[in-house]
């Protein structure tokens, strides 16, 4: 949740990991005109959790929603009909928090100590 500049030896590392890990799907999304973002699943307890990020070139297309279901459905062919997802948001993000509320995710938890809530969804 941080939003701090990572230099490339971490962000390497990091991702070397991550490729490794039977406990996150990673996805990285491109159409005709390049790279549209990256969709991320973690498995947190009976769930996975859900990071979004549209590639900085392509905001404002409208690309988020689609940019998720993908990601829905990428996590739904490899778990089955039933998996449990959450999305944690900051209560200052109008715009995600619009997203998941579009795609489904309600029932919010917290928020937390630093601002954050919790939706869930079932897929």
């Amino acid at each position: 949740r941080s939003h701090d500049e990572v230099d490339l030896a971490t962000h390497r590392r990091w991702l070397a990991g991550s490729l490794d890990r039977d406990d996150r799907l990673l996805l990285v999304v491109d159409d005709a005109r390049g790279p549209v973002g990256t969709v991320r699943w973690d498995r947190a307890d009976a769930a996975w959790e859900v990071s979004i990020t549209v590639a900085p070139k392509r905001r404002g297309e409208g690309l988020a929603g689609p940019l998720l279901r993908a990601g829905e459905d990428a996590l739904r062919a490899r778990t089955g009909a039933g998996t449990p997802v959450t999305a944690v948001v900051h209560t200052g993000n109008d715009a995600s928090a619009r997203l998941f509320a579009r795609a489904g995710y309600g029932d919010p938890t917290g928020p937390d100590a630093d601002g954050f809530r919790t939706l869930h969804r079932v897929l």
